[in-house]
């Protein structure tokens, strides 16, 4: 099943305010902190959800892991996802989503209208060049599942905005690029709220995904494990979420500097039985020494053993991403699979 999924974030691993946001994530146009929120204000069910003011916004790029690592770069884009705008923000004047090349040239940004909720798609940077204008949205301070979609090209681009599985903006056979290439490798997050945000290869799946929750589950148990905890269990070093204190930190971790060294965790249990359409690893990791070291996530699944790419270190805290559609030896996901599924880290040099 290819989902084309490149990225995933439904914000409650975070903790409320704005120091873990600005860890986990590259700053957007306007680089000051404090203004990129964590809250469950800005959930669409209760939980946790983003809040950004005007241009203090953050990019999905190869520093939150996306695609893990830098170098990858994609001719048709979604991004889809819960969001609600803030109104009286200024914000018909701010691009809301922007997509960028590897240069940080805007190829294709939409914007929304505060006050009537009418989108525009525009090409490049600026008002100069608009693509097209969408429909009026109903009730601007409403949540609505919103999907965007970019295929970029000088001349048979195509740009689509949907609004709660409705399409509000058709454009084909459009020039969809500010720059000579025909790619993009990041998107920026700005104004407004956001939950349960997924980034999208289009030109591998192909098809909307429909609206999905983007749902945690942190260790609750060690497996097998070889790597060495600051104190106590295994899992309970790596078991950050919203509640445990997500910031990286230097007293409550897990360290190993063996080459094969892999430690594997158990997870709770799903509640019903929920549609599965992919599961993502996400690991915060540094290094304390002058030699190369790498490592790379891992998942187990009745025997089978899947793992991700292999992700250089740094002094500084980086993110190793790991997405599956398929699970480990077969297609698809189930809440079976799930419940038994296995997920940890492993040294490869």
């Amino acid at each position: 099943m290819a989902t084309g999924i490149l990225w995933m974030e439904g914000f409650d691993t975070l903790q409320a305010g704005n120091s873990s946001m600005t860890e986990r994530y590259a700053l957007g146009l306007a680089t000051a902190e404090g203004y990129q929120y964590v809250s469950t204000s800005y959930g669409r069910y209760g939980g946790y959800g983003a809040g950004f003011v005007t241009d203090h916004g953050i990019w999905i790029d190869s520093r939150c892991g996306l695609s893990d690592g830098a170098g990858t770069t994609w001719s048709h884009l979604l991004l889809q996802g819960g969001y609600r705008w803030f109104t009286g923000n200024g914000m018909s004047t701010i691009a809301t989503i922007a997509f960028y090349d590897t240069a940080e040239n805007c190829q294709v940004h939409f914007r929304v209208n505060n006050t009537t909720g009418i989108w525009r798609a525009y090409r490049g940077t600026g008002t100069g060049n608009l693509l097209g204008t969408a429909t009026v949205i109903p009730d601007v301070t409403a949540w609505h599942f919103m999907e965007w979609r970019v295929k970029f090209h000088g001349s048979t681009g195509e740009v689509e905005i949907r609004c709660d599985n409705v399409a509000i903006l058709t454009l084909t056979s459009q020039n969809t690029i500010a720059t000579a290439n025909a790619y993009a490798d990041r998107v920026l997050l700005n104004n407004g709220q956001w939950d349960d945000v997924i980034f999208i290869d289009y030109g591998t799946s192909g098809a909307y995904l429909g609206d999905h929750r983007v749902k945690p589950y942190m260790p609750t148990s060690d497996s097998s494990v070889q790597w060495t905890p600051s104190t106590g269990s295994n899992y309970a070093c790596v078991d950050e979420g919203a509640a445990n204190n997500p910031s990286p930190n230097n007293t409550d971790y897990v360290r190993s500097s063996t080459a094969g060294h892999l430690d594997l965790y158990g997870l709770p249990d799903t509640s019903g039985s929920p549609t599965i359409t992919a599961v993502q690893v996400i690991t915060r990791i540094s290094k304390d020494e002058a030699l190369t070291r790498t490592m790379r996530n891992v998942l187990k699944l009745s025997g089978t053993t899947v793992t991700g790419a292999t992700k250089t270190l740094t002094p500084s805290w980086v993110t190793n991403q790991f997405i599956r559609s398929d699970k480990p030896g077969g297609t698809g996901w189930t809440s079976s699979d799930l419940d038994s599924l296995l997920a940890g880290i492993e040294v490869v040099a």
